[in-house]
């Protein structure tokens, strides 16, 4: 029934999150600019920064994807975790938790016209916080029924949490500004 549910809603729910999140990220007092909404210029929090390349978030093709041992540990272990009553959503979740950030926040990263090398450098610098997240927004958007409801919630998470994100940075750059 689920299933039935989600097919019948997915033209809408591919088109809610994305209002979601710039209604969110307007809300907060952004302007939006030729169609994306522009935030503030990415700047480190870190003196050094952790080292980290792009394929370090697994960037990777249609035919890389279905080739490497990313496959076998998304497919083959995690069916069996979705016959577990609450243990499966647990797991499931953890598996899929950094995906489902990366995927949440990816108007932040095109927003900030970011190269797969800053997010990479972004996400390592933010790998605790992301993977909670992740965690998070994954078992919501698993739960039966209502997970139709979290996958726009959780996008306007995300848009708070980017904006919060914003103010963060903005504090450290004006704070560094002042220290040299």
């Amino acid at each position: 029934l689920a299933f039935t549910l989600r097919f019948l809603l997915s033209p809408n729910l591919c088109i809610a999150p994305e209002r979601a999140w710039d209604q969110a990220i307007a809300s907060r007092g952004r302007v939006q600019h030729s169609g994306t909404l522009r935030l503030f210029r990415i700047s480190g929090e870190w003196y050094v920064s952790p080292v980290a390349s792009g394929q370090d978030w697994r960037w990777r093709g249609a035919t890389l994807y279905w080739c490497n041992g990313y496959i076998f540990t998304r497919r083959v272990i995690q069916i069996p975790m979705h016959v577990l009553p609450v243990g499966g959503l647990f797991v499931t979740a953890v598996f899929k938790a950094l995906d489902t950030a990366r995927y949440l926040h990816m108007p932040y990263f095109q927003a900030n016209n970011m190269t797969k090398k800053q997010i990479a450098v972004f996400v390592a610098e933010h790998k605790w916080d992301y993977r909670l997240f992740g965690f998070a927004a994954a078992l919501l958007e698993t739960l039966p029924f209502v997970g139709l409801i979290f996958s726009v919630s959780n996008r306007i998470g995300a848009a708070m949490w980017a904006h919060d994100h914003e103010k963060r940075q903005h504090w450290f750059s004006e704070k560094k500004r002042k220290n040299s």
